[in-house]
């Protein structure tokens, strides 16, 4: 994860040199937004533990939703609320996934569960729970960052990529 960590950093000081002139009035809240958007990411690519992976990809959505729904187009209000659904659906997918991970690995561990991502590659997990899981995980990225325009379902992406401006109409990195 150094290099997603590397390419983080270089695209927030880019971020921060488009946004120069494109944002005039609130700037100091903007750039807030941005620090703890790069916050959520650099955590998610250095979280070696699920609940913190979990926590700090909560707190990447957070600026989103705040520099979409104050910094966006006319539209951003719809998009907003399309927004938090969709992330908030996708998020709890995620957490009950996380979560029978953690109920396995105590199932297999003599009532001794564990979130951490190295212990969680050992022989305490069985496959099929981690299949479980890969489904949600993937239902969940499915829901966040589908770009399908004919499916009403999974078209949502759209509205709050045409609703926001700058650098945070750009896809976020893959997890």
């Amino acid at each position: 994860s150094g290099m997603l960590v590397l390419l983080t950093n270089i695209l927030v000081v880019l971020s921060v040199l488009c946004s120069w002139t494109a944002i005039t009035k609130r700037r100091s809240e903007f750039y807030f937004f941005l620090l703890m958007l790069q916050t959520g990411i650099l955590g998610t690519f250095l979280a070696l533990d699920l609940i913190l992976f979990y926590i700090f990809w909560e707190l990447m959505l957070i600026p989103l939703y705040f520099m979409i729904g104050i910094f966006g187009s006319a539209n951003r209000i719809y998009a907003t609320m399309k927004f938090f659904l969709y992330t908030f659906a996708g998020s709890v997918l995620m957490l009950i996934g996380i979560l029978a991970l953690y109920y396995q690995s105590a199932a297999l561990n003599n009532g001794i569960g564990t979130f951490s991502l190295i212990d969680a590659d050992g022989p305490c997990v069985l496959p099929q729970p981690l299949l479980i899981l890969f489904v949600l995980l993937e239902a969940q990225v499915a829901l966040m960052h589908s770009g399908h325009h004919g499916d009403p379902f999974l078209s949502w992406n759209l509205d709050d990529q045409l609703a926001a401006i700058g650098f945070h109409s750009l896809p976020p990195p893959p997890v």
